[in-house]
């Protein structure tokens, strides 16, 4: 308390200090003659107002300093980290150190913004010697939320102190889906030893789209990596895929599907997981194609992945058509794409790269087509194998249909 006293009158010292013109001091309409009676006069009032409001002091941080504590030489409190928080409850802990008082009360305010932390717990009455830690439960906390807390003590002689103020985030709640889409994770496929292949399907309802990604990590319990967000209309497949790459080999990866609807309001897919395999050496390239999107009458968008893996200089493409036969016969009668003949709509080719020595993913807008026809296609890679022969790699062959006008 008189250490507070002092600051109050040093601050009220250096704003009354009389000029020329000023013969005395003046203080809540007061005029005083000499500083000795308005140090007195202020004492006074100081004594006055803690015996009627207590002495409260808040500590204004802000989240790079929230470490920072308040205490004066009656006690001490401080904010500890919150533990045990899951979708809608955490675990508040706070220290108090007596130091000279007796006994003091505390409890924790918290709330959603660090400005008006309006919720309270119960209070509880502590009295001993020394540091002691002590906590309370809170419940009935809004999923995915964060939260500010700070604990506050008062002793007996009504001092108030309040600790720094800290957050939490909530966990979610992947079983509570208020969204207006549904999403189903989907098994992985295509896994090597860096690379996998994950899947989701979207069901849009009433929706005339959606956002769609993937979260994932080597933790089962926290899925800290995510895919890009993507846009998947009411017209697209409803099945998505993601091809993750620069994997670990022999590692497991847990992952989930997850949406937002037009109101913003996300819907999670279940957790599923995979086990990379072994590192490989001398592994040939892999290829990977995914559904088509954006699908028209005359016009179509199609996805492909080639990874040269231990390979370079491959010449990348892709092949796409009417007839089924003329796309998947490509390998056995041909090894270099310069000798690949195009049969009008039964076969057409698309040149992606003649040089290609890494991971690549290509997106091509397929024009011009029949509508409400099937077409197929598939990405392929001609390239040099262990014998040195030209040989022409076909990933699988996938199809859709154009839409009527």
């Amino acid at each position: 308390m008189k250490n507070l006293g002092l600051i109050v009158l040093f601050a009220a010292f250096t704003m009354l200090i009389p000029t020329a013109s000023q013969a005395a001091y003046t203080m809540h309409n007061r005029t005083f003659s000499t500083f000795g009676e308005l140090v007195y006069y202020m004492q006074e009032y100081l004594r006055a107002w803690r015996e009627v409001y207590g002495y409260e002091h808040s500590s204004d941080t802000d989240e790079a300093a929230l470490a920072t504590e308040t205490h004066v030489d009656d006690f001490e409190v401080r904010t500890s980290s919150a533990r045990d928080v899951d979708a809608d409850s955490a675990r508040l802990i706070g220290k108090l150190d007596f130091e000279d008082s007796r006994e003091v009360t505390v409890w924790f305010a918290y709330g959603t913004s660090k400005t008006a932390m309006t919720n309270k717990t119960e209070v509880e009455v502590l009295d001993g010697r020394g540091l002691r830690t002590f906590d309370r439960k809170v419940r009935d906390l809004e999923q995915n939320t964060r939260y500010y807390y700070q604990v506050i003590g008062e002793n007996e002689d009504g001092i108030r102190l309040r600790g720094s103020v800290r957050y939490f985030t909530t966990d979610i709640d992947y079983r509570v889906n208020n969204s207006a889409i549904r999403l189903s994770t989907g098994s992985p496929t295509n896994v090597d030893d860096t690379r996998a292949t994950i899947r989701g399907t979207l069901y849009l309802s009433k929706e005339p789209y959606a956002y769609v990604w993937f979260i994932y990590s080597d933790d089962e319990d926290d899925l800290y990596k995510d895919t890009r967000e993507t846009r998947r209309d009411v017209d697209d497949s409803r099945t998505y895929e993601y091809r993750l790459r620069s994997l670990e080999p022999e590692e497991t990866y847990w992952y989930r599907f997850v949406g937002e609807d037009t109101k913003g309001t996300r819907a999670y897919g279940a957790l599923r997981s995979f086990k990379t395999a072994r590192e490989r050496t001398d592994e040939k390239p892999t290829l990977s194609v995914t559904s088509a999107s954006d699908i028209g009458p005359y016009t179509a968008e199609i996805t492909g992945d080639v990874d040269m893996n231990d390979f370079n200089e491959g010449v990348a493409f892709f092949a796409y058509g009417e007839d089924r036969d003329s796309i998947t016969s490509i390998p056995h009668n041909y090894t270099r794409f310069s000798r690949i003949s195009e049969r009008g709509d039964d076969r057409q080719l698309i040149l992606l790269d003649d040089d290609l020595d890494r991971d690549e993913t290509f997106t091509e807008t397929l024009k011009y087509l029949d509508f409400d026809t099937m077409y197929y296609y598939a990405i392929g890679v001609e390239y040099e194998n262990d014998d040195g022969d030209e040989e022409i790699l076909l990933s699988y062959t996938r199809q859709f249909r154009t839409k009527r006008p």
